[in-house]
Order: C-alpha cells, then structure tokens, then sequence
C-alpha cells in the first residue's frame, strides 16, 4: 500500500489550526496564502514549496482568490524505508532558525509542475501502486539538489535522536521516564535532553506530548471513540488532564474540536 497521497485543489479555501499526524508537502502553483507555522508566519506566494511536520500546527489563509496547490501527505512510519531517510528529514520540526517554505525560481517551477501533475496522474490509477511513492522520492530528490540548505545534514548523534524520536512516537502508552530512555541508549539523562533539544527544538517531554495530541486529534477526526478511550490510547490516564493538554495545545476541548473539524478535513 503506498505511505504517500496526493489531491489537487484550484479554488482558495481556509484552513483553521490543524495538524495529520503524517507529513505534508504542499506545491502552491498559483496565487498566494498566508501560512502560520511553529507560532510564525509567511506569506507564500507561487510558486513555491510548502514542508510540514508531522506533528507542526498549522493553518492558512487565502490572501488571493486565485489559489492552486497540490498537497502531498506522507505517513512517516510507513515512508521509512521506502523514501530515503535523508530526504525524510526535511519534515523534521522547525524551530526559529529553519523556515517551512521554499520559493522556486523559474527553473525548479517548471520541473515542480511536470512531477506534481505526473504523482496526481499516477494517484489515480491503480496499476502501479508503489509508483506514487516513487514520484514523491523523485520530487525530494530534485527539491535535494536545488535547495540542499533545506534538509538537516546528519550527524553522529542523529542516530541516536531519531531513535529516541521514533521510540516517543511509536509507544505512545507507554510512560518510560527519562532516567528508562537514558538507560535504553546508554547515556545520562542530562546529555540526552540537551541533545535531543539542540536537534529537534522540543525537550524529549514537549516531544511526547506532541506525538500524543497529534495521535488524539487523527482518532478524534477518523474513529468514533469517545474521549476517555482517546486519552487512554495516548498514554493519558485522566482525562481531565488529557482535556486540559488538548485544549492548550488547539484551543479546542476535544470534542469540540471533532465537531469542528471532523465534516471537513483539510488534506
């Protein structure tokens, strides 16, 4: 099954504060919106790349009528091994010194226009399932050699911080306190927060909660679960505190935020 989808839109929409839970690309080809990103904005104007996070809020505002944009929404888990990794770190968290938007010049629009339109092709057939994942490695790839800048070079102590990154996103239940994640990978407690801010702007507590809220806001959106249920699924107990968190972090409780956002999902 391929971990990336495509869908096109040429009519200007707004999208309130929202998060997938996956990776987003989003290839604006004509007219200009404001997007709002790890509490900053941009105004973007085609062409241009737009690179979210998988656990990064966001929204946007038409700034003109004339709106057309392709978006592509990959699932990190299952992109692993499929798309390169270094191409993958792109989509990591940006703090202040890294900007989600890439503003093409005539050349890489050109290029950027041809892929889009050939994976939004390729997503509707059925054939070749594993052909759109390879369109979006494609399309990193080029974005790779215009603008290298973009992707996060690795480094030794990056091994050691995805793993905590993937440990944090795939055990969600589990409460493992930091003295347990120190021991998992050999290295104090102190030496491994300090890291693991420096590479990903989050301390390793920010991070979990981060990974949980973006878990409950796909259950709320996509199951009929109620709110405990949510809470229990992402590792918090009480539910008061879980409706606390969630309202800090979208500004909804949670079941106002299903209300809000579940007839009309931003993809």
């Amino acid at each position: 099954m391929p971990c990336t989808s495509v869908s096109h839109l040429s009519r200007a929409r707004h999208y309130p504060p929202h998060s997938h839970g996956e990776y987003q690309m989003i290839f604006v080809s004509g007219g200009e919106v404001r997007l709002t990103c790890a509490g900053q904005s941009w105004h973007v104007r085609a062409p241009a790349i737009m690179l979210l996070g998988n656990l990064e809020t966001h929204s946007f505002s038409r700034i003109t009528e004339e709106y057309d944009r392709y978006s592509v929404t990959i699932a990190p888990q299952a992109a692993r091994g499929v798309i390169d990794e270094q191409l993958l770190r792109v989509f990591l968290p940006h703090g202040e010194d890294r900007c989600p938007v890439l503003s093409l010049d005539d050349r890489a629009a050109s290029e950027m226009r041809v892929l889009f339109t050939a994976l939004d092709e390729e997503a509707a057939q059925s054939d070749f399932p594993d052909a759109s994942d390879a369109l979006v490695q494609t399309i990193l790839l080029r974005l790779y050699r215009h603008a290298p800048e973009i992707f996060p070079p690795r480094s030794e102590s990056d091994s050691l911080t995805d793993q905590v990154r993937r440990a944090l996103e795939n055990d969600l239940e589990e409460k493992l306190p930091l003295s347990a994640l120190g021991e998992r990978f050999h290295i104090s407690v102190y030496h491994l927060e300090r890291l693991f801010r420096a590479r990903t702007g989050y301390s390793i507590g920010r991070y979990r909660l981060l990974c949980r809220i973006a878990a409950a806001r796909e259950l709320l959106l996509t199951t009929d679960l109620s709110v405990g249920e949510i809470a229990a699924r992402v590792g918090v107990g009480d539910m008061s505190n879980f409706s606390r968190y969630f309202k800090r972090e979208t500004g909804y409780a949670p079941q106002q935020y299903r209300r809000a956002h579940r007839a009309a999902q931003p993809r």
